[in-house]
């Protein structure tokens, strides 16, 4: 219910909102999502199937009890040696992932456990976000020093994942306008879609301030014990208020160790933004078929920014590679249980010829690199005899 203030507002504007809230929390809505995983070219970097299933349950077991349901599509694998372990969050608007951005759904990139530590969304709300790495509790509980325990958990199937869902459906952090260093998004559209007051902790201003959203106490960020996300602190408003947080709020900043939720207002909020998006879908057919992949698990598109073209495809004895820029790269030749059956170096020419009538016949990924190993191309091609 959200926390109001008779004295604050009128009897019909605090009907109002618990009538609508009540009506947006009973609504049941799909939301669309497209998990695009990175590896490289040999998929060991990529999370694995199971994997993926464990950062699903993430997001179901936080948002599902508001009846918040996802409508998950296969996913794509993403070849691209760099950005497997660069921090894919940081990239999220560069021109190797634009090409996988959908219209109609949420865009959920997920970079190896081995990479850096990252998680965006690109905007509140936003049709895409990242997590890749592992991270762990801060040391300090006030961020004085940026310094994490010894044992990290995989960003992706850790109550982060939630969180940056969270922001791509609207939700802001719960600290929002009380600390604006924790709120950056790598391609914006909209600006900081943020709002510029501090709510306070007696809530009269919690439409307008804050994180817009009532039954969300205030919240100063920081201050937080890292294993119990009780907030520790005695910081105060500017009324003199004690601020008294909820750390286990999935868009606080407070430790990873608890069992997160959302509100009902937060479920609320996102219901109200969701209303009429192209995100919506219609409650999912069972038993989607995901496993005809090209590799175990895997289903690559081609980079729009290449300017590569391979042909015929269809192919018997030869494909031509038409290299137009004259791009030095490498190519290789993988089969469909990720193993490397041909490879060629340093190649300049405008037209490159690649002999296939030793293959069988069969499915192959044509991986096209540059010299530092960003992705060019990566195309499905069939062999046959």
């Amino acid at each position: 219910m959200f926390k109001l203030y008779i004295k604050s507002f009128s009897l019909f504007t605090v009907l109002s909102l618990l009538v609508t809230s009540q009506l947006l929390s009973q609504n049941r809505i799909y939301i669309k999502v497209y998990p695009h995983i990175m590896t490289d070219a040999t998929g060991q970097l990529a999370i694995s199937k199971a994997e993926l299933e464990e950062s699903k349950s993430q997001l179901d077991k936080i948002f599902n009890r508001h009846s918040i349901y996802f409508d998950y599509q296969c996913p794509d694998y993403i070849v691209n040696d760099f950005l497997v372990t660069a921090g894919v969050a940081a990239y999220l608007c560069d021109d190797w992932l634009l090409d996988y951005h959908n219209d109609d759904g949420i865009d959920m990139f997920i970079g190896s456990d081995e990479g850096e530590p990252s998680a965006f969304a690109i905007d509140i709300p936003g049709g895409a976000f990242g997590v890749s790495g592992k991270w762990g509790n801060p040391i300090d509980p006030n961020y004085s020093e940026f310094v994490f325990d010894p044992m990290p958990v995989a960003t992706s199937r850790s109550s982060i994942i939630a969180h940056e869902m969270g922001h791509a459906l609207g939700l802001f952090h719960t600290f929002q306008s009380t600390d604006y260093t924790n709120t950056m998004f790598p391609c914006s559209t909209t600006g900081l879609n943020i709002t510029s007051c501090p709510e306070l902790v007696n809530g009269s201003n919690c439409e307008q301030c804050g994180d817009l959203v009532c039954d969300t106490p205030a919240d100063p960020n920081g201050g937080y014990n890292p294993s119990t996300c009780r907030y520790n602190d005695a910081l105060t408003d500017s009324n003199g208020d004690y601020y008294q947080p909820d750390g286990k709020n999935v868009m606080s900043y407070a430790g990873l160790g608890c069992d997160k939720h959302i509100t009902k207002g937060q479920a609320s909020r996102i219901k109200m933004v969701m209303q009429g998006s192209p995100f919506l879908s219609k409650k999912p057919e069972p038993n989607q078929d995901c496993d005809k992949q090209i590799l175990p698990g895997i289903r690559v598109r081609s980079s729009a920014s290449s300017s590569f073209k391979l042909y015929p495809n269809p192919a018997k004895d030869i494909i031509y590679l038409e290299n137009p820029e004259k791009l030095e790269c490498n190519v290789k030749i993988i089969n469909t249980i990720g193993e490397e059956i041909g490879s060629y170096f340093g190649l300049t020419s405008k037209l490159i010829y690649l002999p296939t009538s030793s293959l069988s016949a069969g499915s192959y990924i044509i991986h096209v690199t540059d010299l530092f190993g960003s992705n060019l191309l990566v195309k499905k091609i069939i062999i046959i005899k």
